[in-house]
């Protein structure tokens, strides 16, 4: 958390360091995002082959924008069902949240229509649950690239839906032989939500 409180810091003195040059284009109104998503995990990998997902649920706060350009942080949570306990082990859940920074780019189509490309990266924690029971955690790392479109709804208040290709990278001890199969993940994350800016 302190890295991307320092990244963040780091930017807003980049961009408050420019506005003798270009007041008018930089604006610290912040925008929020809350978010329904459905996450589908692919690939040979234990989230895709031992997991079911359920739905997840994010926000994220756009905390200065220069121009288009807009830097902010976000937060999703997900829980996932074990399906392969002979794999995983004897536990019910995983529950799967991430804290990221990103940089998005707001391109209006129209009045009504923007289209905002995203990255992001940031931490992944996993907690392997049953019964309100922690049995153990696996940290990592996720890159996130994606897209929203937005509908403006009025001048306040706007609905969107995103899509989104997110890799996980894992912190995992095990055989060699396995190691892919635990430490990595590759998903699509479809989401709908609304937008106060």
């Amino acid at each position: 958390m302190k890295k991307y409180t320092l990244f963040l810091i780091f930017i807003y003195g980049t961009i408050t360091a420019q506005t003798n040059a270009k007041k008018d284009d930089i604006e610290f109104e912040p925008i929020v995002r809350f978010t329904v998503f459905q996450p589908i995990q692919f690939g040979d990998h234990s989230l895709s082959k031992d997991h079911s997902s359920r739905i997840g649920f994010g926000s994220s706060l756009s905390l200065a924008s220069y121009i288009n350009f807009k830097i902010g942080v976000g937060f999703d949570i997900v829980r996932y069902t074990i399906t392969n306990k002979s794999n995983v082990g004897n536990i019910n859940n995983s529950d799967y949240s991430s804290i990221y920074g990103f940089i998005a780019y707001d391109k209006k189509i129209n009045s009504k229509f923007s289209i905002i490309p995203v990255i992001g990266y940031g931490d992944v924690l996993i907690n392997l649950t049953s019964n309100s029971r922690k049995f153990g955690r696996q940290g990592g790392k996720e890159l996130r690239l994606g897209s929203f479109l937005d509908y403006n709804i009025n001048n306040t208040l706007a609905a969107f839906v995103g899509v989104h290709y997110i890799h996980t990278s894992l912190k995992v001890a095990t055989n060699a032989e396995i190691e892919k199969y635990y430490n990595q993940a590759n998903q699509i994350q479809i989401s709908i939500g609304l937008k106060i800016h």
